[in-house]
């Protein structure tokens, strides 16, 4: 399924502090090109001048998973430990590779960014 109920709370009072850390799951993509084989997705945080925030993250379609809407099943919390950061200007950009089909080369499907934070006004 593409879509999961999710029951919400209240929202927390506290803003965000350095070390509460969040947890980023990949779980799918959908609708690839008809040239993908395997496929890997790498998320990578970024602050707004391009430094490196973490360590990327890397995670492989499973083999039995349909190649044009592969599932993944990683998760990872950021912010915590040695990775903690506090930069409000961080985003997650995911890339998306796969081996292509017919020439047999590495090639980069796309790319998708998801900010960490926003602001709430």
């Amino acid at each position: 399924e593409a879509w999961c109920r999710v029951t919400r709370g209240a929202v927390p009072f506290e803003p965000f502090t350095p070390g509460d850390g969040f947890v980023v799951m990949i779980d799918g993509a959908r609708f690839l090109p008809a040239n993908v084989t395997i496929t890997k997705v790498v998320a990578s945080v970024y602050s707004s001048d391009r430094q490196p925030l973490a360590a990327p993250i890397e995670a492989f379609s499973s083999p039995d998973s349909d190649a044009y809407s592969p599932r993944y099943t990683v998760q990872a919390t950021l912010g915590q430990g040695p990775e903690k950061f506090d930069n409000s200007t961080a985003i997650i950009l995911f890339t998306v590779y796969t081996m292509e089909r017919w020439t047999r080369t590495l090639r980069v499907v796309g790319y998708a960014v998801l900010p960490c934070f926003l602001d709430s006004r």
